[in-house]
């Protein structure tokens, strides 16, 4: 129980910490129990008044690792944003990803690294927006939509036509998408719904036309003959009469 201090005998068992064994340490020459984590040697905490290896805190391990403070242990990393250039935290090592559900919310995984993003394509996002860099955005442009939808008001929606000369084989442009006529009125000047197409006409019967004239796949026509005439009119300058 003494030790030689400046040439005399003197009550003590230790010089330093390291001289004190059980996890004890050297508290005026004299091996004690610890009171806090500060009296113990880096990388190591007070527990029940002895120095134990562990943590509390981050700043009390080594660079490039982290504090478990569930476990009391130094480590890799806990979580994802422990770790670095998008790497992710896999058994306490900062690893590539494999999948999206890998990564952080707001994240996916490109070439196994969890980047910052939300979509790759855009049937991944809602209300009608593109995906483009893995982000959903407005659209702009119809090309920017998938097969069967443009871009109305910023937002990709189900439609091929905004007026009706987006439309082929006589249809109409209603809603945005291109349908069938159901009447002769839906149709443009000089055109007809035939078969709930709109096609050049003016006419399906005789009657419909003026002045005598006649009416031909359609159109209304100026008689040549009197044979283009109903029964009991002829055919004079180009009208039945």
């Amino acid at each position: 129980g003494f030790l030689c201090s400046q040439g005399l005998c003197i009550v003590g068992d230790c010089r330093k910490t390291a001289d004190c064994k059980g996890g004890q340490i050297c508290r005026k020459n004299k091996c004690s129990s610890c009171a806090q984590d500060t009296e113990c040697v880096f990388g190591n905490i007070c527990e029940k008044g002895k120095c134990v290896a562990g943590c509390r805190q981050n700043t009390q391990c080594r660079s490039g690792q982290v504090c478990n403070t569930t476990t009391k242990t130094c480590t890799g990393c806990v979580r994802n944003t422990d770790c670095a250039g998008g790497l992710i935290c896999k058994n306490n090592t900062c690893k590539g990803c494999i999948l999206d559900k890998d990564c952080d919310t707001g994240r996916i995984c490109q070439q196994s690294l969890g980047l910052i993003g939300v979509c790759r394509r855009n049937a991944e996002c809602n209300n009608g927006k593109i995906c483009q860099q893995f982000q959903c955005i407005s659209c702009t442009v119809d090309r920017q939509c998938d097969t069967g939808m443009i871009c109305l008001s910023g937002a990709c929606k189900t439609g091929d036509c905004r007026n009706n000369s987006d439309c082929k084989d006589g249809k109409l442009c209603k809603k945005n998408l291109c349908s069938s006529c159901a009447n002769d009125g839906e149709c443009a000047f000089g055109q007809i719904c035939l078969s709930a197409r709109c096609r050049q006409g003016d006419c399906r019967k005789d009657s419909d036309c003026r002045s005598g004239r006649i009416c031909v796949k359609n159109v209304c026509t100026p008689c040549a003959t009197n044979a283009d005439c109903p029964s009991g009119k002829k055919c004079v300058q180009g009208g039945c009469q």
